[in-house]
């Protein structure tokens, strides 16, 4: 059962108990029309704000993946243009070392064995590492541009190679990692407090529905039409998001 689903549940009850009239008056508050209603009112609403805060995420993960792609084939131009700058062998072995890490390759400072086939298979082995999240990337980009700094002759003509272009880059991959982690958490607030009026918190509509249940049998008889109109309406809680 859908959340949205036990939303269309609760809005049932509520249009069977309008119809019992004066019939159906209890005594709590909370069990009353007007109360009911309003919850089911901030219950459509918690849905509602779960899927703007679902499309600000969507929306947030789409621009970050865009602005990461084509990260490491920017990184490589950079070493390109470092070695065409002149400076030292070990300046560009340093930035390519981060450059390695940033697309995913561990490679070790120390020489390559190659006296047997075993160990030159456990060293390919070792220097590989695939999968690396937006933030360890945005991290080794960093640390790309903070060698580029320190480097006095590396002064590209190329627009996009220019120190203040990739200092934009670099504000801009942070900026859209934020984005993610600020809606990421707004989705996860959205969803909690969906979960808070439906099913977890005192008075939520599960439990309220269960008492509505109870009331209208404590008027009518367990065997009346009114009760076992309301036998089959529930309220449960989905196993999936």
């Amino acid at each position: 059962m859908s959340h949205f689903k036990n939303v269309q549940n609760f809005d049932k009850v509520i249009a069977v108990c309008t119809g019992l009239g004066g019939n159906y008056n209890p005594g709590k508050q909370n069990l009353q029309i007007e109360s009911l209603v309003a919850l089911m009112n901030n219950a459509q609403g918690a849905l509602d704000a779960i899927k703007v805060a679902k499309t600000n995420y969507e929306f947030a993960t789409n621009h970050r993946e865009v602005a990461f792609k084509g990260l490491g084939k920017l990184a490589g131009r950079i070493i390109s243009e470092l070695k065409s700058s002149g400076v030292l062998v070990q300046t560009v072995d340093d930035a390519r070392y981060i450059q390695r890490k940033l697309v995913g390759f561990r490679i070790s400072r120390d020489p390559v064995p190659t006296t047997t086939e075993s160990s030159t298979e456990a060293v390919a082995k070792k220097s590989t590492a695939r999968g690396l999240d937006y933030g360890t990337q945005t991290q080794h980009f960093s640390k790309l541009l903070q060698t580029l700094r320190t480097e006095p002759l590396y002064q590209p003509t190329i627009a996009d190679l220019k120190m203040d272009a990739l200092e934009a880059k670099l504000s801009d991959l942070i900026a859209k990692n934020a984005a993610v982690v600020r809606t990421s958490v707004e989705l996860k607030n959205a969803r909690q407090h969906r979960n808070d009026l439906l099913y977890t918190q005192s008075g939520s509509a599960r439990e309220t529905l269960r008492a509505v249940k109870q009331q209208v049998k404590a008027a009518f008889g367990p065997s009346s039409e009114q009760f076992k109109t309301l036998v089959a309406a529930k309220i449960n809680k989905p196993s999936t998001r």
